[in-house]
């Protein structure tokens, strides 16, 4: 999976003097490999938990093949309104069937400027077990290969609940102008 929503704590030893984080995110942007840049630094409060331990979900958009958006719209109406939703996993060696019906906070579909193909945009819960996108296409597409049907698969947000919502991680949404239309 690709994902233009990747976040990173990092802690620094005390200094004398305070960071420039304008000028810290451009030298780690320079270090980083062709492609990959810093987009935004903040600092993290003192006694707060990681980024990574308060996302509760993440948004994705999957490009699909092998199936035709009437297919998809049919199978993203059909998932929400089911009362459950069985996916057969292995994790750690041991399979399992679980109900990941309460992971799909939202579906719908999308159009992707220069792309026909048809569009998924999913609003996973990662808390628990949470839920992986090939897992979802699993459940929603029985019948064929999730890592065949799955031409594409990109994060473009996590998410963190705050006042009983869900919001970005950082205030300020550097990633927005970057990511693909189509998924709100």
């Amino acid at each position: 999976a690709e994902s233009l929503a990747e976040y990173l704590d990092i802690d620094f030893v005390d200094t004398a003097e305070p960071l420039d984080l304008a000028v810290l995110s451009q030298q780690c942007s320079e270090a980083l490999p062709v492609g990959y840049s810093v987009t935004c630094m903040v600092p993290r409060e003192a006694g707060s938990v990681s980024l990574q331990e308060g996302v509760v979900a993440c948004d994705w958009l999957i490009t699909l093949e092998g199936v035709s958006p009437e297919q998809l719209a049919d199978a993203v109406g059909s998932t929400l309104t089911l009362p459950s939703l069985l996916v057969e996993r292995e994790r750690k060696g041991q399979r399992s069937t679980d109900d990941v019906r309460p992971a799909v906070i939202d579906l719908s579909t999308a159009s992707v400027a220069d792309d026909p193909r048809p569009h998924l945009c999913a609003m996973l819960a990662t808390n628990g077990r949470g839920l992986r996108p090939a897992e979802l296409l699993a459940a929603m597409f029985p019948a064929l290969d999730p890592v065949d049907t799955a031409a594409r698969v990109l994060r473009t947000r996590q998410l963190i609940e705050r006042d009983g919502e869900l919001r970005e991680i950082l205030p300020v949404d550097p990633i927005a102008t970057r990511a693909p239309s189509g998924c709100a």
